[in-house]
């Protein structure tokens, strides 16, 4: 997963649209085995969070205990990833800055 200036940057053009909706210019891409995905904003948070719900629900069995425990921790383990990835993004980001970009005022 990166920001799409960094695809724009390595491959040239301009920024592709979105993969999902196919409107707006997309903010992020992933490299996948059957090709590139292009996420704009909207969709990353809109559709994404649907997908994350379907597939959580998913794997809900009720042998396993109280669903909503269950919904939990898999929000919590998604939770974690997602700082995770901030991190790296802002990381990523950081180092592609000049360190006099960096100096706080």
């Amino acid at each position: 997963m990166s920001q799409i200036h960094d695809y724009v940057e390595y491959f040239g053009g301009p920024r592709p649209n979105c993969s999902i909706c196919g409107h707006g210019p997309a903010d992020a891409y992933w490299m996948a085995d059957n090709g590139d995905i292009f996420v704009c904003r909207r969709c990353a948070v809109g559709v994404f969070s649907k997908l994350l719900a379907d597939t959580i629900t998913a794997e809900i069995d009720s042998e396993l205990g109280d669903p909503r425990k269950q919904i939990e921790q898999a929000l919590g383990e998604f939770e974690k990833e997602f700082h995770r990835a901030i991190v790296m993004a802002l990381c990523r980001r950081l180092a592609q800055t000049s360190p006099t970009d960096r100096e706080v005022v």
